[in-house]
């Protein structure tokens, strides 16, 4: 993965055009909100946010219903008490109830968490690991994933991410957590070359 540099990334988002009416600009703050005010997140809280998924996927929703009652549990546990244990098994079990997509799994996650889980897919993957092409089986790997994670959490540790999260803001007209900035801006940035 490659060194991720905030100025560098401030300096090309600013030169990006950004377009305010479009859909995933203008239903994120929605899809967070439901979970902000969602004091515990039963299984019907959880098939929307798995709804508001595949609003932003070009396939069709596919989910192992059965292994959402544990996911609902382990999204409590961790909403309620962060505890570092709690993330592994999460993600997992976030998996499984979406039939192995990394990419839907993290956006369920970031919609519910989105100062612990960025969203993930193949122009981040791209974005991050300098490639021009991306491969199913590379985007699907739970390892990658997972490096990116730890990449974000540690990036936006710095002072220097809040300037981005500001420019990100200011842009889009709502508040965005710091792992949103950092992931929206990486983005907008790979799918502009």
């Amino acid at each position: 993965m490659k060194e991720i540099k905030i100025q560098e990334i401030i300096n090309q988002f600013s030169r990006i055009q950004i377009d305010k009416a479009d859909k995933y600009i203008v239903t994120y703050p929605v899809f967070i909100d439901f979970f902000r005010q969602t004091s515990a997140y039963t299984v019907e809280d959880l098939l929307t946010g798995i709804a508001f998924v595949y609003s932003w996927m070009p396939r069709i929703l596919t989910i192992k219903s059965e292994a959402l009652p544990k996911l609902s549990e382990y999204c409590n546990q961790f909403k309620n008490q962060y505890q570092a244990e709690i993330e592994t098994p999460l993600f997992a079990q976030a998996v499984e109830a979406l039939e192995g997509s990394i990419v839907a799994t993290s956006k369920l996650l970031h919609f519910i968490f989105p100062d612990q889980f960025p969203i993930y897919d193949s122009h981040i993957y791209k974005y991050c690991w300098d490639k021009e092409k991306s491969y199913h089986y590379q985007v699907k790997n739970p390892l990658n994933y997972h490096s990116y994670r730890e990449m974000c959490l540690k990036t936006t540790a710095g002072e220097e991410i809040h300037d981005l999260q500001k420019m990100v803001t200011d842009r889009l007209g709502y508040q965005v957590s710091k792992l949103r900035a950092l992931e929206f801006s990486m983005f907008q940035i790979r799918k502009s070359t």
